[in-house]
């Protein structure tokens, strides 16, 4: 009998469901002072003894058995290990697919943006043409008004002057501006979802990124961005020069 067989032992009997860890997450069996264990109901069933306790613990005894935090939060970070795979590559592997999974979410919230943003200005761009013929439709009214009562009743030509003289100060334009600028609710300022790298590599980032990050993770000395629109514009200018 030797240390380390006790500690295998004292390990089995955790791995069985035996004896439990207090106060620390995790199933490992350390010969320790800092670590505390308890006997579980199982070990108690088996030895066909009841469980002793006190008064701080009958509304427990009267509960059901209902597994320990600790116990939840391992198996949690035990879920989806790989056979023969090691603690550092789980963890390694875990770790990576969080960061696509975050990376995913960024971009998908960033689409919904996008996309929220080209309906609110289809919208927006068809209530203003909407607004824009109103205005065209009243002052052409006006106009056809004015026109009928100054041929019908020659008497009130002041009137009808005067209905000449408003129309031409309607222009539907200049009208749709003052609406747009008095009675808006609000600056549309919507707010750009940054991926943020935990690597800190640059890689599937846009904007806020550093420029050294940006030409290291495309393997250049100038990022991919600067120099495709440097080139689109010497193709745009050569074009112009030409004609």
């Amino acid at each position: 009998m030797t240390l380390s067989y006790a500690e295998k032992i004292g390990q089995d009997l955790v791995d069985l469901g035996y004896l439990r860890l207090i106060g620390a997450v995790g199933k490992a069996f350390a010969n320790s002072s800092v670590f505390n264990y308890q006997w579980t109901k199982k070990s108690y069933a088996l030895a066909g003894r009841e469980v002793s306790v006190n008064r701080t613990d009958t509304l427990i005894s009267q509960a059901k058995e209902v597994p320990y935090v600790g116990e939840m939060i391992g198996s949690w970070m035990g879920s989806g290990a790989i056979e023969g795979e090691s603690q550092k590559d789980r963890l390694k592997r875990e770790a990576r697919e969080s960061e696509k999974a975050y990376k995913d979410a960024v971009f998908k919230a960033d689409r919904l943006r996008c996309r929220l943003e080209e309906a609110m200005m289809e919208h927006l761009a068809y209530m203003e043409k909407c607004e824009l013929d109103r205005l065209k439709a009243v002052k052409a009214v006006l106009l056809d008004i004015s026109a009928s009562l100054s041929n019908i009743i020659p008497g009130i030509q002041a009137s009808v002057d005067n209905m000449l003289l408003y129309q031409e100060t309607i222009q539907p334009e200049k009208d749709l501006r003052f609406i747009v600028e008095s009675y808006r609710t609000g600056d549309f300022v919507p707010k750009v979802l940054v991926y943020e790298n935990y690597y800190n590599s640059g890689e599937g980032q846009t904007f806020g990124v550093d420029v050294e990050l940006r030409a290291r993770a495309d393997h250049k000395r100038v990022p991919s961005i600067v120099s495709g629109i440097l080139m689109h514009l010497d193709e745009r200018t050569t074009s112009l020069l030409q004609r």
